[in-house]
This record gives structure tokens, sequence and C-alpha cells, in this order.
């Protein structure tokens, strides 16, 4: 089993959660994501999360990274690039779709 990292970067904060392999929340945040740059908030997220992904790794559990954002280009690629270096293995991107069943997505 895999631990997982999830984050939704929205346009005013950057929200994470890290799962363990059974699926149990390990460590959680949020930060500012307003006029930050994607390497400052990557930089942010390694602090925040990176020791608990060392340990995880150290302890031979691989880890994945999902991550959701409507926000800049460059704070999305940024993270995207640092999961995929932490994790070793490409980020899920979830995208979000306009409609769904009876769901109506509010964002254009």
């Amino acid at each position: 089993m895999r631990a997982v990292l999830l984050c939704d970067l929205g346009n005013s904060r950057l929200k994470w959660q890290l799962l363990g392999p059974g699926g149990g929340l390990l460590e959680q945040g949020a930060m500012s994501s307003v006029a930050r740059t994607g390497a400052g908030l990557a930089s942010d997220l390694e602090e925040a999360c990176g020791a608990a992904l060392t340990r995880l790794n150290d302890q031979g559990v691989e880890c994945a990274m999902g991550l959701v954002s409507v926000a800049s280009a460059d704070q999305t690629d940024a993270l995207l690039q640092w999961g995929e270096q932490v994790t070793e293995a490409p980020v899920c991107r979830v995208r979000s779709e306009p409609k769904l069943a009876r769901l109506t997505n509010g964002y254009r």
C-alpha cells in the first residue's frame, strides 16, 4: 500500500493532507497561495510535509500525489514538478468537469 499526498490548490489557499498506507490521516495543513510564486509554494509545501515524506520513504513506504488546481499555471506546474521529484512518480492531476450527472461546477 502507498501513502498519498493530496493537494488542493485554489486561488487563495493551498490545502494538503498526507494519508498513510492504510488511509489514515498523518498530517494536514494549509497556506496562503495569494501572490505567491510556484517555487515559493513548492518550497513551503516541502517545509510543511517533507520530513513526513522522508520518514515514510525511509520505512520503505512509497508515496503518490494527487493534485487539483484552479490556480495559475506557474503555481500548478511548480507543484506538479515538486511532486514528481519527491514521489518519483507521475502526479495524478484531477480536473473538474463543467457538469457531471446533476452536479454543475461554478468555476469557468
